[in-house]
């Protein structure tokens, strides 16, 4: 597994992570937005594995809008914290952190 907090990140890297960060951020927002319009994106959500049964769609897609916000902030701030899991502190998979910017668990802890 390849860890990219072993050492400091050249800007392109952050800059490609930034912009995925941004795009997804986007993306969740022009969902909720059709959610609030009342519009069906239950497939949608589903997709994006933001599906939670009992919980509001807005709640779920707000909470996620959040989270990609907080990883973004992180990003700039600790880049060191930012390629660590949340949960047990393990170095996130470099190829899968490009993937999925927003990650913010190693394999173990986002499968539980």
């Amino acid at each position: 597994m390849d860890s990219l907090s072993n050492h400091a990140a050249p800007t392109p890297l952050r800059e490609l992570l930034r912009r995925r960060l941004l795009q997804r951020r986007a993306a969740l927002a022009v969902i909720l937005e059709d959610v609030l319009a009342r519009k069906d994106r239950t497939a949608v959500l589903e997709a994006l594995g933001l599906r939670r049964p009992g919980v509001r769609p807005e709640q779920t897609l707000c909470e996620a809008i959040k989270q990609v916000e907080q990883r973004r902030i992180l990003l700039v701030s600790d880049f060191e914290r930012y390629c660590r899991c949340n949960v047990c502190g393990a170095a996130l998979d470099s190829a899968a952190l490009e993937q999925a910017a927003w990650a913010d668990r190693c394999a173990m802890h986002s499968a539980a």
